[in-house]
């Protein structure tokens, strides 16, 4: 069941043309975000580049690694405004993915909503 939360931080979206891959793709690990654990910044054969969940990436990630994506999987961001109404469709490490009321879908910071993404 998705639920719906209310924007009280504006959010921009950083990055145009984010990393996407497959199950089963091979990233290139650079980092791991230092403000978000958990996240990695990986680079695509397409040369794409994007954070990506540690726990869609196997073996588990290492700075300098070569490591497989278990699952399709879009590092899109999306932009919100204040007072926006979004509908909330996942949770990961700080981030949570979801819709706009005019279809698009992306990731913005937990901290954007009123009250937090609900319990899983």
């Amino acid at each position: 069941m998705h639920h719906t939360r209310r924007i009280i931080t504006a959010y921009e979206a950083v990055y145009p043309d984010p990393i996407v891959v497959q199950g089963g793709d091979v990233v290139a690990v650079e980092r791991e975000d230092d403000e978000y654990r958990g996240w990695w910044w990986c680079v695509a054969a397409d040369a794409r580049a994007g954070w990506v969940p540690a726990a869609l990436l196997t073996p588990a990630p290492t700075p300098g690694a070569r490591v497989s994506a278990i699952a399709e999987y879009s590092a899109r961001e999306l932009t919100v405004a204040l007072g926006a109404v979004v509908t909330w469709l996942e949770t990961r490490d700080g981030w949570v993915r979801v819709r706009r009321a005019d279809g698009a879908i992306g990731w913005i910071p937990a901290s954007c909503l009123d009250g937090g993404p609900p319990p899983a």
